[in-house]
């Protein structure tokens, strides 16, 4: 699926969420209406090809990303948008396999997932409220 700056995609629309300093799998998958175990998959195995997301993990002794972290305030709007992205494609390939494909797609879209991206929105949203 290629990356547009239309409307439609969530890894460029613009999202205003709710803040916290931290955010539990729980609380992540009761904003999102999806399972523990969803927010921890996408957590663990799909956010962190993001350069930025896996930066700000915790790790285990031997390096790898630690389960059941708490997510930060970007960690959890490249989760939202991930996940939003996901039900798209999901949805568009029928049920067929899409983990890959979100990985692969993700990972070319990096920009548009990164601190830097987030920021700008943050700036943007601050700006039209003010």
């Amino acid at each position: 699926m290629p990356l547009s700056t239309n409307a439609q995609n969530p890894l460029t629309q613009s999202l205003n969420l709710p803040t916290r300093n931290k955010w539990t799998h729980r609380a992540a998958a009761e904003y999102l209406h999806c399972s523990r175990a969803t927010v921890a998959i996408y957590a663990t195995t799909i956010c962190p090809v993001i350069s930025d997301f896996r930066a700000e993990c915790p790790r285990d002794v031997k390096g790898g990303i630690k389960s059941g972290f708490s997510l930060s305030q970007y960690q959890f709007w490249v989760l939202v948008k991930t996940i939003m992205f996901a039900r798209l494609l999901k949805a568009d390939l029928n049920g067929a396999s899409y983990r890959q494909e979100l990985k692969q797609t993700i990972c070319k879209g990096q920009a548009h997932l990164s601190r830097a991206a987030y920021r700008y929105e943050l700036e943007m949203q601050d700006e039209s409220a003010a």
